[in-house]
């Protein structure tokens, strides 16, 4: 069993490598088979077949004739004209209306007539720049020759796949100008077919194929200009990768036929309909994943400016990049930058758009885009449909309209857009939408603008209809549009401006667009270019990443020795790991194709005691780590693992199927405990992380059937993302999947800034229900639901997301979907698939989420013991029916003494340090409770044994009060041990937990909980920390025992030591004896009449190891062992009295070395 876990349209064939020899190797007479009236147009160039020696044309041109160019020109200006049309419908009618391709213009007579005109016209242009022919082929050999400076390039590159069967000459790696290939990239030879067969090599995730984990490879580009007359498709697992330091230029030609000159789904003509009942295309657009294309200019500015060409084709789902590309068109033709009319999710930046009709035309359910540029477009972008996109950083200038959010059907399909740190300079419209009303279904699309500038800029946000609802006189600090919701009451207001403020320690030191606030702090994707080929250390070098071997102890020594200094290179493979890796401090790792680090084995195997397969540094460290292009997975059952623990605090800002069938409850196919943990002391900037538990086989099973559907699994991983960082942490375009107990969850969180986070629940959910099948780990890890079911608890299906305790979150964005009840969909035509999806609880302070799209449950929300109902702010009536809130601000709650922040460590008032009052005779105490909160303490019970008027004393303590209790021990020659107790309880509402003033106040604290408050109880001397512990902890068995002890009598815990501390206690009351054969036990004995009566529990080694186990797992906990005598008992040993004989020094030394 493999579980992943992660941190377009081509309208002609491919031009096979056997059809285009046959082409080479014909007379000139007949290099095309063309049946078409030649053109007007003659090129003078072209030479017979014979021609002279040393030409330096390319390659089909110097075979072709001039007859041949007249005749490919008539073929390709026919087939432009269809594939206009063609492109036009594709734009009036996206795939998401179940538009299918009528007509099969896609011929290999087509795309061989394209190649030859595209070399004609470019040899043409060539020719007439440069009159001097030795400095023209000079030129041409340097253009195909320049030489990568960009280590990529450089390096070597011995990556491979284990699984997938694959062939040993399968290559991961590709440099498409290797002779294999064959691609020259001078800007004359049409490289289409070249680049196409470096894509297609080696039986490749194409035709008949939706997806797999086992075919990946790089398509790399050295520099050039490499010559397209047709389109590239990616296939899936692929990497397009363009030197980093001298990006190359794909340019489309003039006889360019088909919509984008890259794409990542291809349309079957005539195909009919798909297994996800769409156009028929090789993948399924929501489960697109694993592509990313970076470091390119993708120049479509010689395609016919009618024909709708667009430089790509872009339909993705998660674990998608696209970054690091300028695209040229021409403003005032039909040319546009980005086609993308479909797909679930992605990840985009660092974007040039220079000129064209549209920067980006087209939809997405959810997308993060930072740092995009549009220069000259007539709309930058136009939104068909989404439900929710964030952009961050966006600067539009000289455009007709900023962001266009209208369909092309006239249907409100745009569910909400987020605009952050942006600026639109000399722009007609900044955003032009449908009227907005603000009622049920009436498709209102949701509007934040967050830090916005207009330079120049005529209106604001208006609509269709001439209203205006944000003027551009101004500059904006926050502007929303849609339902607001303010201390957790609706407005009546369908938009306003407010203020808002930032966190200081989430926003970057630079505002060099002079906007209203600081930007929030991002960074671009480092590629390292300034690093010398000679500083990558390649891990293949030392370890195998074979799919068998464990490389755990060597893959933590090749970090130890490379960690600093170098960029330490997963070659691509996959790496078995069976115990937990640590990534040393300043380490930089790169992934090949995303390499594979796979978790295996018994350490990972218990729910009860979870592991991290890696660890990012160590407790309280603080530096950088940089990591990316990973997948952190598992094979076997592996219940026990959390795939990647952050402790890091930056110093500057196939088979699964088979064992896992829908429906199972295997225990074999427990996955993990989480996916990821952020941990309290850390921080980090994470972009682009998908947090994926399988919900079907991502490895198709069956090539021959280009129409199979994904089979489903069910697949089990307790916890997805866990924040409890609480110094400034960036999640940007994060997503998590399918987890039991919840996909995001922020506890005792503080400072943390979310953009665009997506998730969605379990499709298994609600059979069977959370906590299973993890029931008996609920606790083990930090802020777990408590899933007390019967009490009127949510537990039908998994949280989207959670914020406890929290405060200075920021959801710039959040797209939370329940799209199955027990894998049927009929609940999303009632909108039942679960009963809510957000669980907000005692939040401290600026808590707030914008633009927020829920999909598939009853409530959006439960906050603090309100409900928000997804009916109630349903944004449409048809499929799939989402809701949407444009800002939620919930409850923020205050100390519930003072009703005001506070400091939480004051200082000790003056006198008040002083002991406890007793009598004289040590016998006699006196308590008193003194209630300062606004409940009353309430009064449950009480228990006692061996003491004096205990019972009937105790009583309620109103808020405000207080009360003495008087304390009195049995006196007695027999009695040698006593206590008490008296339970209490807040009435009335239950109190938030107030972390932030040093106490906490809830049924379900975190597990390090000392830690999480060290900050505030740090300082306090011990008396006056309050902490639960434990009686006679040591008896939580009886090994062996006295005539009259028993279970009833003796035992005292339920729990060890490490279910213990893993509750809360830390203080432990142990009392260690001999016995057992003289081994060091810890007991519980009581004396009666002389008698020592009771039994033995768990050894001294015992709670020693229990206790390093827990402090191994949650360091920094304070423990206190109460070590006494009152057991100290030699039990092997009965005197003629039949009692024992207490301890003596001698015996008492070894057991107080161990501890």
């Amino acid at each position: 069993m493999r579980t992943s876990v992660a941190f377009s349209l081509l309208l002609f064939h491919l031009l096979s490598c056997k059809l285009f020899a046959i082409a080479i190797d014909a007379s000139h007479s007949s290099v095309l088979e063309i049946k078409a009236t030649a053109g007007d147009h003659a090129d003078q160039l072209i030479h017979r077949h014979d021609h002279a020696p040393g030409d330096d044309k390319p390659p089909l041109l110097a075979i072709a004739t001039q007859a041949d160019v007249e005749r490919a020109r008539a073929i390709v200006q026919a087939a432009i004209q269809q594939v206009s049309k063609h492109n036009k419908a594709r734009l009036d009618k996206p795939q998401r209306n179940n538009y299918k391709l009528k007509a099969n213009i896609g011929t290999v007579q087509i795309a061989a007539a394209a190649a030859l005109v595209a070399e004609a016209d470019a040899y043409e242009e060539a020719e007439n720049n440069d009159n001097n022919s030795t400095s023209k082929r000079q030129a041409r050999l340097e253009q195909r020759n320049r030489v990568t400076k960009f280590w990529l390039g450089n390096t070597k590159h011995v990556g491979s796949w284990p699984f997938g069967n694959n062939d040993k000459s399968f290559v991961v790696f590709r440099d498409v100008t290797d002779p294999k290939y064959g691609a020259k990239g001078d800007g004359i030879t049409d490289d289409t077919a070249a680049i196409r067969r470096a894509v297609s090599d080696g039986n490749m995730c194409g035709p008949g194929c939706y997806s797999s984990t086992t075919k990946g490879a790089i398509i790399y580009f050295p520099p050039g200009v490499y010559l397209v007359s047709g389109t590239i498709e990616t296939y899936y697992g692929t990497q397009f990768i363009g030197d980093a330091v001298d990006r190359p230029v794909i340019k489309a030609a003039a006889s360019f036929t088909g919509l984008g000159v890259i794409s990542t789904d291809k349309y079957v003509e005539n195909g009919g309909t798909g297994s996800d009942g769409n156009a028929k295309q090789w993948f399924i657009n929501t489960a697109n994943f694993y592509r990313q294309i970076r470091n390119f200019v993708i120049d479509i500015t010689a395609t016919n400016p009618n024909a709708y060409v667009c430089a790509l084709h872009y339909q993705v789902a998660q674990a998608t990049s696209l970054q690091f590309v300028e695209f040229r068109a021409k403003t005032g033709t039909t040319q546009q930058g980005i086609y993308a009319e479909n797909g679930s999710g992605g990840f985009m930046s660092d974007l040039i758009f220079n000129g064209g009709n549209f920067g980006i035309y087209g939809g997405n359910q959810q997308f993060t885009a930072h740092r995009l540029t549009f220069n000259g477009c007539t709309t930058a972008v136009q939104l068909i449909w989404d439900w929710g996109w964030a952009w961050k950083s966006i600067y539009i200038k000289d455009a007709d309209v900023g962001f266009k959010l209208l369909s092309e059907d006239g249907v409100h399909t745009t569910g909400s857009i987020l605009v952050v740190d942006s600026v639109f300079d000399s722009v007609g419209t900044a955003i032009l939408t449908f009227p907005a009303e603000g009622k049920k279904n009436d498709g209102t699309t949701g509007l934040t603008l967050d830090n916005v500038k207009f330079i120049n800029t005529k209106r604001g946000v208006v609509d269709t209809a001439g209203a205006s609802y944000l003027s551009s006189d101004l500059d904006i600090d926050t502007f929303v549009l849609g339902r607001i919701y303010v201390d957790q009451k609706k407005s009546t207001a369908l938009h306003t401006r407010f203020p808002t403020k930032r966190d200081p320690t989430l926003v970057g030191s630079d505002n060099p667009w002079n906007l209203p606030k600081a930007p929030f702090y991002e960074k671009a994707k480092p590629q390292y270019t300034d690093i010398p080929v000679s500083q990558v250390r390649h891990v293949k070098d030392s370890c195998k990443g074979d799919g068998k071997t464990d490389d755990t102890q060597c893959i933590q020594r090749f970090l130890n020795d490379h960690a600093s200094g170098s960029l330490i290179y997963f070659d691509a493979g996959s790496y078995m790991i069976s115990d937990t890796v640590t990534i040393p401090n300043n380490a930089v790792i790169v992934g090949e194709n995303w390499a594979q680090l796979v978790a295996f084995g018994e350490r990972f195997a218990d729910a009860r005691h979870p592991r991290p397969m890696i660890r990012v540094g160590q407790k309280g460290q603080r530096g950088n780590v940089e990591m990316q292009d990973l997948i952190f997975t598992s094979k076997g059952p592996t219940a026990g693992v959390v795939f990647v623990e952050w402790n890091i605090k930056a110093s500057a800002a196939g088979k699964a199927v088979k064992e896992c069938p829908a429906g199972s409850q295997n225990d074999k196919c427990k996955a993990g405990s989480a996916l990821m943990h952020i941990k309290p002391d850390a921080s980090g900037y994470f972009e682009n992380v998908w947090l994926w538990v399988a919900d079907h086989d991502i490895d198709d099973p069956n090539w021959q059937d280009d129409n199979n559907f994904m089979e489903q699994c069910s697949i089990f991983v307790a916890r997805g993302l866990l924040v409890e960082s609480t110094t400034a942490t960036w999640l940007y375009g994060t997503s998590s999947e399918h987890a039991v107990f919840y996909q995001y969850e922020f506890f005792n969180a503080k400072s943390v800034a979310a953009s665009m986070i997506q998730t969605e629940s379990p499709y298994f959910q609600p059979t069977p229900n959370p906590p299973a099948p993890f029931r008996d780990a609920v606790g083990t890890m930090p802020g777990d639901p408590a899933y007390k079911c019967g009490s009127g608890e949510t537990c039908d299906s998994s949280w989207a997301l959670r914020i406890v305790n929290s405060s200075q979150i920021m959801i710039h964005g959040a797209g939370l979907y329940s799209w199955f009840n027990t894998y049927t969909q009929d609940c999303l035509q009632t909108m039942d698939c679960q009963k809510s999806l957000i669980d907000l609880q005692g939040n401290f302070g600026n808590v707030r989420i914008h633009n927020l799209v829920t999909i598939g449950a009853v409530n959006m929300m439960e906050s603090d013991g309100m409900t928000i109902a997804a009916l109630d702010n349903q944004a449409v009536e048809f499929h799939p029916r989402w809701s949407h809130i444009a800002v939620f601000d919930p409850r923020q709650f205050k100390n519930p003494c003072t009703q005001e922040p506070a400091d939480t460590n004051p200082a000790i008032p003056p006198g008040a340090d002083y002991g406890v009052r007793t009598e004289t005779d040590g016998l006699l105490a006196y308590l008193t409770i003194v209630n300062g909160c606004p409940y009353d303490f309430e009064f449950l019970g009480s228990h006692q044994w061996q003491m004096k008027d205990w019972d009937g004393q105790w009583v309620t303590v109103p808020a405000g009060e207080s009360a003495q209790f008087k304390i009195e021990f049995m006196e007695s020659s027999h009695i040698e041990d006593t206590a008490g107790e008296a339970y209490y309880q807040l009435k009335g509402r239950p109190l938030a937990n107030p972390t932030g003033y040093g106490y906490w106040s809830s049924a379900n604290p975190p597990v390090a909980w000392m830690h999480a408050i060290l900050d505030i109880i740090g300082d306090r001397k011990l008396k006056y920390v309050c902490m639960p512990g434990s009686h006679d902890a040591g008896i939580s068995k009886i090994d062996g025992n006295t005539a009259l002890a028993n279970w009833a009598n003796t035992q005292t815990q339920w729990l060890d030591f490490y279910g213990q501390l893993m509750r809360g206690s830390r203080w432990f009351d142990v009392r260690p004896c001999l016995g057992n054969g003289g081994k060091h036990m810890l007991c519980h004995y009581t004396v009666t009449a002389g008698l020592a009566v009771g039994g033995n529990g768990l050894s001294v080694d015992d709670m020693i190891n229990q206790i390093n186990s827990f402090m191994d797992d949650h360091p920094g906990e304070l423990i206190i062992l109460d070590v006494n005598d009152e057991s100290g008992f030699d039990t092997d040993n009965r005197t003629p009295s039949q009692t024992y004989n207490r301890l003596t020094a001698e015996q008492w030394r070894p057991i107080w070395h161990k501890i």
